[in-house]
């Protein structure tokens, strides 16, 4: 099982990609992906589409070419969602062949290609990088670009945060769901490992962070 000791060797097609850019970008040349990004079934969440005017403007859909069995599920997936299902009607722009989504509408995408991956009807896994994860920002939820620039940070009210620690404390969260807990496997160093808050393993050493992370979910009211 994924989390869990047997642990999936390697990706099979049709499995997501999670993690920092650079790190999925490694791995994908380490499993031989590179030059098969945009071909469905896709390896990151990135390539899908929330509409099928983003899919038609990315080269995914036409008229005589619709949208993939896989693409129109994860819309389902996220329209049967009470908060997944608002990023179906946000607006976008389309900047080369890639969409520009509020902060907000990224995340939830993201997270929502997770409870996809965990709950659709496509049997796949979650291959979660932790490869050059600061894990102290993630669990603080103070992330920054290399130049200091801040990734975390509310302002008038409005939430801004990194994807993938996003995407990391939505796992945790959801770590005792057992389809979620069957769909995601770590990796660290191209070996894969046990959860990054679980002791005692090569992907353990910043176990201790997480006792500084508790989800308002969690907190006895």
């Amino acid at each position: 099982m994924p989390m869990d000791s047997p642990f999936k060797e390697r990706y099979e097609s049709g499995d997501l990609l999670y993690g920092i850019a650079d790190s999925r970008m490694i791995y994908c040349q380490w499993w031989g992906l590179e030059s098969k990004l945009r071909d469905e079934p896709f390896a990151m969440i990135d390539y899908y589409s929330l509409s099928k005017d983003e899919a038609c403007a990315k080269g995914n859909a036409d008229e005589l070419y619709p949208p993939s069995h896989r693409q129109v599920d994860f819309w389902d997936t996220l329209r049967s969602h009470p908060v997944y299902s608002s990023t179906l009607s946000d607006t976008h722009h389309i900047i080369g062949k890639w969409s520009s989504y509020s902060s907000e509408t990224t995340r939830r995408k993201c997270k929502g290609g997770l409870h996809w991956a965990a709950r659709g009807r496509f049997n796949m896994a979650v291959h979660f990088i932790l490869d050059e994860l600061d894990m102290r920002a993630v669990v603080e939820k103070n992330a920054t670009w290399s130049d200091g620039q801040k990734l975390d940070y509310v302002e008038q009210g409005r939430k801004w945060r990194s994807c993938t620690g996003a995407e990391l404390r939505w796992i945790y969260r959801n770590q005792a769901d057992p389809l979620v807990r069957n769909t995601v496997q770590f990796w660290k160093y191209f070996r894969p490992v046990a959860p990054p808050w679980e002791f005692g393993h090569l992907g353990g050493s910043e176990a201790h962070l997480w006792s500084r992370y508790v989800p308002r979910s969690w907190r006895v009211k």
